[in-house]
């Protein structure tokens, strides 16, 4: 099967982003077509990444019109990349049908995404404060041995990435943090409170954004981030939560903060 169809960005994609276009429904169609090209990428960082890696992740992308879910403005268009629906299942049967009905899949978990505004392109790994699952995941993997050393394995090649605790200033680059710098980290990170961003940013201006490779380079830095997702996010495999020795008030603690 031939891969999906992507183009590099082209400056005219960062404008459809200006303050004045931001809530006009005349710009639906340009932001649909910005839209398309991130969906595209998104498609083929996801059968690239289950190709090489085997993990396995669907992609969902933004809305590209003024409505009640963005407050009727759009100032940025992005994908997500988050657990199949067999991995999705799984967590099913332990939170409850009910429950895990509320929850859209494209959010509510640990997410690999790309995100564009009028300034940048970002691509990193988010987690909503409402997926307290895979917050709680995260702090334990951020203080446990042999948990934070396995993170720290993972994040700190991640050069020019960086770590942020909800819309803190303060960064963390990915570089530093060493099992003690994650630690630190945890004492300041609560889950159910603070959503994660673990991100790089490249300003509009980038020439690499317009170059013919960017698809290419940028399926790359995702390819990259899979290992720092894969020792943070929840998982059957990496579960710090509902296992039997997490703890006995480590789903609930979660369950009473979503």
């Amino acid at each position: 099967m031939a891969d999906v169809a992507v183009r590099p960005f082209r400056p005219a994609d960062f404008l459809v982003f200006e303050p004045h276009k931001q809530r006009d429904p005349l710009f639906n169609e340009p932001r649909r077509l910005v839209r398309a090209n991130l969906g595209a990428l998104g498609k083929l960082a996801a059968k690239t990444i289950a190709r090489s890696t085997g993990v396995k992740l669907d992609t969902k992308t933004s809305l590209n019109h003024p409505f009640t879910f963005n407050g009727y403005r759009v100032d940025a268009l992005w994908f997500t990349l988050f657990p199949s629906k067999k991995e999705r299942e799984r967590l099913q049967q332990i939170l409850g049908q009910e429950f895990a009905e509320d929850l859209d899949p494209s959010y509510f978990h640990a997410l690999l995404y790309g995100e564009l505004t009028l300034t940048h392109f970002t691509l990193g790994i988010r987690i909503s404060e409402r997926s307290w699952w895979d917050t709680q995941n995260l702090l334990k993997s951020c203080k446990e041995s042999p948990h934070v050393e396995r993170l720290s394995a993972a994040v700190q090649p991640l050069v020019g990435y960086s770590m942020r605790i909800h819309d803190w200033q303060k960064l963390y680059p990915c570089e530093q943090m060493t099992p003690g710098m994650l630690q630190t980290f945890a004492q300041w990170f609560k889950p159910g409170e603070h959503r994660f961003t673990l991100f790089r940013q490249w300003p509009a201006q980038a020439p690499e954004l317009a170059a013919k490779e960017w698809p290419a380079q940028a399926v790359a830095e995702l390819e990259k981030l899979v290992p720092a997702w894969r020792a943070m996010a929840w998982s059957q495999e990496h579960d710090l939560v509902f296992r039997k020795d997490a703890g006995p008030d480590a789903g609930r603690d979660g369950a009473s903060r979503a």
